[in-house]
């Protein structure tokens, strides 16, 4: 189910990462503690890829669905997967 895939989150570091706004129309912006550049994946509520790239602060999910996503934001030193919701 779409809830227990969004529960479903590990992270290395959740306390130095985040993404805002949250929920978001436009674009998503994040923080990650000592990473300038970072790799990531966008997965809709199935686990199904519907977007991936590198971004260096800010996502533009335009295109996407309004719905829930997770995403996964691989740095250097860092792996984190976050829940959001596209409006």
């Amino acid at each position: 189910s779409m809830e227990s895939s969004l529960l479903d989150i590990d992270s290395t570091s959740s306390q130095r990462t985040f993404i805002y706004p949250n929920p978001s129309q436009n674009n998503l912006y994040f923080h990650l503690e000592k990473e300038s550049v970072i790799d990531y994946t966008i997965y809709n509520y199935l686990g199904i890829i519907v977007k991936k790239g590198t971004s260096s602060g800010d996502i533009s999910i335009q295109d996407l669905k309004p719905s829930s996503y997770l995403i996964e934001l691989t740095g250097s030193n860092s792996n984190d997967r976050l829940s959001f919701v596209k409006i």
